[in-house]
């Protein structure tokens, strides 16, 4: 937050401690993909996304 107006700002790696969690969810971390085609969501409203780690 800046001068409490929520700001987003794109990062490419969130570090994740050993046996520790991060979830994802509005007012925090949250997945926000662009460019996507249209078509993906011509069938159903849920789109499946794979994640790749590394160290994991």
């Amino acid at each position: 937050m800046d001068e409490g107006i929520m700001c987003i700002r794109k990062v490419k790696t969130i570090d994740v401690p050993t046996n520790a969690m991060q979830s994802f969810h509005p007012h925090g971390y949250h997945l926000v993909m662009f460019k996507l085609d249209p078509v993906l969501f011509a069938i159903d409203k849920i789109l499946e996304v794979e994640l790749l780690f590394d160290n994991a």
